[in-house]
Protein backbone atom coordinates (compact mmCIF):
# COMPACT_ATOMS: atom_id res chain seq x y z
CA UNK A 1 0.00 0.00 0.00
CA UNK A 2 2.34 2.29 1.02
CA UNK A 3 4.66 1.72 -2.10
CA UNK A 4 1.60 2.96 -4.50
CA UNK A 5 1.30 5.61 -2.72
CA UNK A 6 4.94 7.05 -3.14
CA UNK A 7 4.30 5.89 -6.80
CA UNK A 8 1.31 7.88 -7.05
CA UNK A 9 3.56 10.72 -5.63
CA UNK A 10 6.12 10.30 -8.39
CA UNK A 11 3.94 10.10 -11.14
CA UNK A 12 1.88 13.60 -9.95
CA UNK A 13 5.41 15.40 -9.18
CA UNK A 14 6.24 13.67 -12.63
CA UNK A 15 2.76 15.21 -14.21
CA UNK A 16 3.60 18.94 -12.70
CA UNK A 17 7.00 18.55 -14.13
CA UNK A 18 6.14 17.81 -17.75
CA UNK A 19 3.04 19.83 -17.59
CA UNK A 20 5.40 22.69 -16.37
CA UNK A 21 8.14 22.07 -19.04
CA UNK A 22 5.05 21.81 -21.96
CA UNK A 23 4.28 25.52 -20.70
CA UNK A 24 7.94 26.59 -20.85
CA UNK A 25 8.63 24.88 -24.06
CA UNK A 26 5.53 27.08 -25.58
CA UNK A 27 6.76 30.12 -24.48
CA UNK A 28 9.92 28.99 -25.60
CA UNK A 29 8.16 28.50 -29.08
CA UNK A 30 6.29 31.87 -29.17
CA UNK A 31 9.40 33.70 -27.99
CA UNK A 32 11.59 32.31 -30.87
CA UNK A 33 8.95 33.23 -33.22
CA UNK A 34 8.55 36.41 -32.28
CA UNK A 35 12.34 37.00 -32.87
CA UNK A 36 12.13 35.22 -36.20
CA UNK A 37 9.27 37.70 -36.91
CA UNK A 38 11.46 41.12 -35.84
CA UNK A 39 14.26 40.01 -37.62
CA UNK A 40 12.29 39.04 -40.88
CA UNK A 41 11.05 42.88 -40.41
CA UNK A 42 14.36 44.61 -39.67
CA UNK A 43 15.57 42.60 -42.32
CA UNK A 44 12.55 44.11 -45.00
CA UNK A 45 12.94 47.42 -43.53
CA UNK A 46 16.71 48.07 -43.99
CA UNK A 47 16.32 46.66 -47.49
CA UNK A 48 13.11 48.87 -47.75
CA UNK A 49 15.29 52.00 -46.15
CA UNK A 50 18.16 51.20 -48.78
CA UNK A 51 16.09 50.63 -52.10
CA UNK A 52 14.46 54.48 -50.96
CA UNK A 53 17.91 55.93 -50.03
CA UNK A 54 19.24 54.85 -53.53
CA UNK A 55 16.24 56.31 -55.45
CA UNK A 56 16.75 59.40 -53.47
CA UNK A 57 20.12 60.00 -54.22
CA UNK A 58 19.52 60.20 -58.06
CA UNK A 59 20.17 59.26 -61.13
CA UNK A 60 24.09 60.29 -62.05
CA UNK A 61 23.53 61.76 -65.35
CA UNK A 62 21.00 59.23 -66.66
CA UNK A 63 17.41 58.59 -66.89
CA UNK A 64 16.03 58.32 -63.55
CA UNK A 65 14.61 54.78 -65.08
CA UNK A 66 17.51 53.35 -66.07
CA UNK A 67 19.32 54.29 -62.43
CA UNK A 68 16.05 52.83 -60.69
CA UNK A 69 16.65 49.45 -62.64
CA UNK A 70 20.36 49.28 -61.78
CA UNK A 71 20.03 50.04 -58.03
CA UNK A 72 16.82 47.55 -58.29
CA UNK A 73 19.72 45.17 -59.99
CA UNK A 74 21.90 45.37 -57.37
CA UNK A 75 19.46 45.21 -54.90
CA UNK A 76 18.37 42.14 -56.17
CA UNK A 77 21.80 40.75 -56.69
CA UNK A 78 22.48 41.89 -52.60
CA UNK A 79 19.00 40.33 -51.65
CA UNK A 80 19.54 36.97 -54.01
CA UNK A 81 22.88 36.50 -51.54
CA UNK A 82 21.05 36.40 -48.38
CA UNK A 83 22.87 33.43 -47.34
CA UNK A 84 23.09 35.14 -43.88
CA UNK A 85 19.28 35.21 -43.76
CA UNK A 86 18.18 31.95 -45.13
CA UNK A 87 20.59 30.24 -42.09
CA UNK A 88 18.92 32.20 -39.71
CA UNK A 89 15.62 31.45 -41.14
CA UNK A 90 16.48 27.57 -41.28
CA UNK A 91 17.61 27.79 -37.37
CA UNK A 92 13.99 29.46 -36.56
CA UNK A 93 12.54 26.83 -38.59
CA UNK A 94 14.08 24.31 -37.05
CA UNK A 95 13.84 25.20 -33.32
CA UNK A 96 10.07 25.56 -34.05
CA UNK A 97 9.90 22.26 -35.73
CA UNK A 98 11.92 20.64 -32.55
CA UNK A 99 9.85 22.42 -29.82
CA UNK A 100 6.41 21.27 -31.87
CA UNK A 101 7.94 17.78 -31.46
CA UNK A 102 8.78 18.20 -28.37
CA UNK A 103 5.15 19.53 -27.39
CA UNK A 104 3.83 16.62 -28.64
CA UNK A 105 6.04 14.08 -27.22
CA UNK A 106 5.21 15.82 -24.04
CA UNK A 107 1.63 15.86 -24.56
CA UNK A 108 2.15 12.47 -25.07
CA UNK A 109 4.18 11.56 -22.03
CA UNK A 110 1.42 13.79 -19.91
CA UNK A 111 -1.56 11.42 -21.43
CA UNK A 112 0.21 8.32 -20.28
CA UNK A 113 1.05 9.92 -17.09
CA UNK A 114 -2.71 10.87 -16.51
CA UNK A 115 -3.55 6.76 -17.27
CA UNK A 116 -1.20 5.20 -15.53
CA UNK A 117 -2.06 7.56 -12.23
CA UNK A 118 -5.75 6.23 -13.01
CA UNK A 119 -4.26 2.53 -13.01
CA UNK A 120 -3.28 3.15 -9.81
CA UNK A 121 -5.75 4.61 -8.41
CA UNK A 122 -8.01 1.77 -9.39
CA UNK A 123 -5.42 -0.78 -8.10
CA UNK A 124 -5.26 0.89 -4.77
CA UNK A 125 -9.20 1.05 -4.98
CA UNK A 126 -8.75 -2.71 -4.91
CA UNK A 127 -6.32 -3.68 -2.45
CA UNK A 128 -8.53 -1.33 -0.06
CA UNK A 129 -10.98 -3.09 -0.52
CA UNK A 130 -8.93 -6.50 -0.48
CA UNK A 131 -7.43 -5.26 2.49
CA UNK A 132 -11.14 -4.33 4.61
CA UNK A 133 -12.08 -7.94 3.64
CA UNK A 134 -9.03 -9.65 4.84
CA UNK A 135 -9.50 -7.41 8.17
CA UNK A 136 -13.24 -8.37 8.35
CA UNK A 137 -11.79 -12.16 7.71
CA UNK A 138 -9.14 -11.58 10.54
CA UNK A 139 -11.84 -10.66 13.20
CA UNK A 140 -14.03 -13.63 12.81
CA UNK A 141 -11.01 -16.05 12.64
CA UNK A 142 -9.87 -14.37 15.94
CA UNK A 143 -13.79 -14.14 17.31
CA UNK A 144 -13.74 -18.23 16.33
CA UNK A 145 -10.14 -18.97 18.11
CA UNK A 146 -12.05 -17.08 21.07
CA UNK A 147 -15.30 -19.27 20.85
CA UNK A 148 -12.73 -22.37 20.73
CA UNK A 149 -10.70 -21.43 23.63
CA UNK A 150 -13.89 -20.59 25.47
CA UNK A 151 -15.32 -23.85 24.36
CA UNK A 152 -12.05 -26.12 25.43
CA UNK A 153 -11.84 -24.00 28.54
CA UNK A 154 -15.49 -25.40 29.75
CA UNK A 155 -14.64 -28.93 28.47
CA UNK A 156 -11.85 -29.24 30.64
CA UNK A 157 -13.53 -27.66 33.78
CA UNK A 158 -16.66 -30.35 33.31
CA UNK A 159 -14.14 -33.21 32.58
CA UNK A 160 -11.87 -32.04 35.65
CA UNK A 161 -15.42 -31.91 37.84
Amino acid sequence: MEYIKKENAILTSAKKADDEKMEWMANERDHDRENFDNFAKKVFTEKWEEILEKVEKGCDGKSYLENVEKKLEELRNAFDDRSAFDEMEAKYKEQIEALHENLESERQNTANTAGDNSEMKCKMDMLEEELEALKKENEDVKKKKKLTTLSCSTLRYLLSS
